[in-house]
């Protein structure tokens, strides 16, 4: 995530153009490119990931719950706790927070506004890695397995507010 960040993403935030988005439109045809190299790579088959609990459930009243999806679901959680108090407590999360709002003030302020991008970017990348890793139990795993759920995120992030952790 970084290596895209810094060589390909970076790049564009000093070109000039009619359209503001390149970065969106770069990130999506990465996406399309590694979908398509792992397509090649593995082909379309549906591969699943068999843990030692991977089909256990537990029962509260009446109630079954899935053991995979509630463990992914505390680990999610705690992830979660780590990100908010990370972005909201640290002078790190702060100077991230600041590049995010502003970045030209960030940068009269002091901070490598650069390195934060790199940095944020690295960040979100081994969060979608760890959210593979917790989610590769209960779903099957093939290449267009991303598409789904980058429609939900962006849903999540339009309706709970662009800016906003929590709305999140």
């Amino acid at each position: 995530g970084v290596l895209i960040q810094k060589y390909l993403l970076n790049p564009l935030l000093t070109v000039d153009s009619i359209l503001p988005e390149n970065q969106v439109l770069m990130t999506v045809g990465i996406g399309m490119v590694l979908t398509e190299i792992i397509r090649f790579m593995f082909h379309s088959d549906y591969k699943s990931v068999k843990t030692s609990y991977s089909s256990s459930a537990f029962y509260l009243g009446g109630i079954s719950f899935n053991l995979p999806m509630v463990v992914a679901f505390g680990i999610a959680l705690l992830l979660t706790a780590i990100l908010f108090f990370f972005l909201l407590k640290t002078d790190l999360g702060k100077s991230v927070r600041a590049t995010a709002q502003n970045r030209d003030a960030a940068l009269l302020m002091g901070i490598n506004a650069e390195w934060i991008t790199v940095l944020t970017y690295g960040l979100g990348a081994s969060l979608a890695a760890a959210s593979g890793a917790l989610l590769l139990p209960i779903y099957y795993l093939f290449p267009d397995i991303g598409g789904p759920f980058t429609l939900k995120a962006f849903v999540i992030t339009i309706l709970g507010g662009l800016g906003s952790t929590v709305g999140a």
